[in-house]
């Protein structure tokens, strides 16, 4: 069965909310190293030691990347995830797109109507030279 699309944009738009709470449980685990580094930082006198702290310095950004990845990339990787479903037939799966007669044209394997469009394709003829 092919999903109309409204259940298409019903699965995208729920995809697209996942990534956006994905991106917010990263968002709000950056604290952690930040409070970390900054902590330590301040008590011992040596906040600006980059190279002793590098490790949380690294985690803050891949955290900050995973994030912003995540709401940036939402709606595309919805839409990779979700596709427009094509029809195909069941018997040889050759595509069933402009399909005007309930018939495959490729097997010949009777199909249900609703697969079947009003019109013909239309097709454009080739320019005149």
């Amino acid at each position: 069965m092919i999903p109309s699309p409204g259940d298409i944009m019903k699965r995208r738009s729920t995809v697209v909310s996942i990534l956006r709470g994905t991106s917010l449980f990263f968002a709000l685990w950056i604290p952690v190293p930040l409070v970390s580094w900054l902590g330590e930082g301040f008590s011992d006198g040596d906040f600006l030691d980059l190279i002793y702290y590098a490790g949380r310095i690294t985690t803050i950004a891949i955290l900050l990347l995973i994030s912003g990845a995540c709401v940036l990339f939402a709606r595309p990787l919805s839409k990779w995830i979700v596709p427009i479903a094509e029809p195909r037939c069941p018997r040889c799966d050759h595509t069933l797109r402009h399909l005007v007669s309930p018939r495959c044209s490729e097997c010949g394997l009777k199909l249900p109507d609703e697969l079947v469009q009003d019109e013909p394709p239309h097709v454009e003829p080739p320019p005149r030279r």
